[in-house]
């Protein structure tokens, strides 16, 4: 049994011009789930106070 972790670093802004929600995908976390791994666990990482908008997920993946 073979483990990863992957954090991933994204955006909370959504353009503001448009109404529609846009998705991301993130290819090095699709490559891991087309060699087989699958996901164990997704830790959030809390925003901090300020101005930034962004944000880091965690994924524990496992084979």
């Amino acid at each position: 049994m073979t483990q990863k972790v992957i954090t991933i670093t994204t955006t909370t802004a959504i353009d503001t011009k448009t109404d529609d929600f846009v998705e991301t995908e993130y290819p090095v976390l699709n490559a891991y789930l087309d060699d087989g791994y699958s996901v164990q666990e997704i830790i959030p990482v809390l925003k901090p106070g300020g101005d930034t908008s962004t944000y880091a997920i965690t994924f524990l993946l496992e084979d």
